[in-house]
């Protein structure tokens, strides 16, 4: 899916409008990362790391891990393609509605693709050999699976390779709690995919990485390119690893502030926002078309919102929005309501 994500502003020219759209934290760029960055620039003039061998040290030790458990990636896009090629030709499932580029990477590598209810995680008899995609918490839906039932799952279908997008666990209420890398120690069919352009605002740099077992690791390591991650992002990955509690999210407010927009949003005709354990949700319109009211928002409020349509289960009645902060969140409640009195 080379189109059809959030963040698309520029494709209507509106770079600098109040972004909806995209799940990266509203706070914007750290200032002490930005100087880093500034003062690293020189050394774009050689090459990077080859597979990003210091910040790899660094998330190992901030996950307690070894390092032959850590792969930095170009993002955790870059991560999804990466695993479905070790995996080829392989029978997947995919939890849906979820993250579209889990079934691209899947398709360009051949597999068998089964797409399954995410409410029936549970209770769904997995393919023997197979592998499981999960989004926990997922996008769009901001839902998240006890790390209880997940291991459970894992526990119980030891052939079955299960990878878990962790992308988005920093935006909800206890992070260290929610997230199975605790277990990769112990459990041999699990990979853990992590972004690092969420939380801290990097999304044009691209910079991820995956948790796994030694064995899987390895045969990554196999498939991936040298150089893959650019010097800019690895300096980055360094800088915030050497300086993770200058990067906290504020989840509570974040979090009250994502129930106070649902509670509004739901006080306006024709729309109906869902519940969500993270800072984005869906909303589901009466009557109306996602891509109207995304262009409408965007053409006469500069606001973008990300239309739910393409997500696979979900249709043209669905929207995603993600929390920003209380101005800009009185804006769209406000145009919303403009919007719908002259439906």
């Amino acid at each position: 899916m080379l189109f059809g994500h959030g963040d698309d502003a520029y494709m209507f020219n509106k770079q600098n409008c109040i972004n909806f759209s995209s799940n990266v934290y509203y706070g914007g760029l750290n200032q002490g990362l930005k100087q880093h960055l500034i003062e690293s620039l020189d050394l774009i003039g050689s090459y990077p790391e080859v597979i990003g061998e210091t910040v790899v040290k660094k998330i190992a030790a901030y996950h307690n891990v070894k390092q032959q458990n850590v792969i930095v990636t170009a993002g955790a896009t870059s991560a999804f393609y990466l695993i479905a090629q070790l995996f080829s030709g392989g029978e997947s499932t995919i939890f849906s509605p979820s993250f579209a580029e889990y079934e691209d990477a899947c398709n360009a590598n051949q597999h068998n693709l089964e797409f399954v209810n995410r409410e029936d995680f549970a209770t769904t008899e997995l393919m023997p050999e197979g592998m499981v995609w999960l989004c926990n918490p997922n996008n769009p839906d901001g839902k998240l699976l006890s790390v209880d039932n997940i291991i459970k799952r894992i526990s119980e279908n030891p052939s079955v390779q299960f990878v878990i997008d962790e992308a988005y666990i920093d935006f909800t209420a206890d992070k260290d709690r929610n997230s199975v890398i605790p277990y990769i120690g112990r459990l041999s069919n699990v990979i853990v995919v992590r972004s690092l352009t969420k939380n801290i605002a990097i999304p044009g740099l691209r910079l991820g990485y995956i948790v796994a077992s030694d064995h899987m690791i390895e045969g990554l390591l196999e498939r991936i390119q040298p150089w893959s991650v650019n010097t800019l992002a690895l300096k980055a990955g360094e800088y915030y690893f050497d300086n993770i509690t200058n990067f906290k999210i504020d989840t509570d407010t974040l979090l009250k502030d994502t129930t106070s927009l649902i509670v509004a949003i739901n006080n306006i005709d024709g729309f109906k926002a869902y519940k969500t354990d993270a800072s984005f949700f869906l909303v589901e319109l009466n009557g109306a078309k996602s891509d109207e009211l995304k262009r409408d928002l965007i053409n006469e409020y500069n606001i973008l919102v990300r239309d739910a349509a393409n997500f696979r289960m979900l249709d043209s009645s669905f929207i995603r929005v993600a929390t920003q902060n209380k101005a800009d969140n009185s804006k769209l409640i406000t145009a919303l309501k403009q919007w719908s009195c002259k439906q």
